[in-house]
């Protein structure tokens, strides 16, 4: 199963949610993330070799964070890869994990998705944009 399945099988309201909860303070930005859905809905896919993984990391306590990552070829740092900066049609190319599958919902794999390829920005103009500005 590749991202963009499970994108254009899941509605807007069940993301939402999930956001939210995942992610309050980001309630502002909702919006936002919607007109995001909305445009990988339209969006091609590009292929690629990453394997879309999400993860609950237990921290000390009763805390934890999701974390959000590439797998793919293995170089003398491991095989887990940032992919927030990846173009949004190869993130929808994305072959999901099957522990992600497993231990998520549709709705949480797409607003973590959300989350993470927003990170750096709302549309790949301004996610470039920041990224020049970081390398400079």
């Amino acid at each position: 199963m590749i991202l963009k399945n499970i994108i254009n099988n899941c509605n807007w309201e069940d993301i939402q949610l999930e956001l939210i909860k995942y992610y309050p303070e980001l309630k502002n930005s909702l919006p936002d993330f919607k007109k995001v859905f909305i445009e990988l809905n339209n969006l091609p896919i590009v292929e690629n070799e990453f394997i879309l993984f999400i993860q609950k990391v237990e921290i000390e306590g009763e805390d934890f964070y999701i974390r959000v990552s590439g797998i793919g070829e293995i170089n003398e740092l491991g095989n887990s890869y940032n992919i927030s900066a990846i173009n949004w049609k190869k993130w929808l190319a994305m072959k999901i994990h099957p522990i992600s599958l497993k231990n998520f919902t549709n709705a949480e794999i797409i607003a973590h998705s959300l989350y993470e390829m927003t990170f750096l920005g709302f549309s790949e103009n301004e996610i470039d944009s920041n990224l020049e500005k970081i390398e400079n």
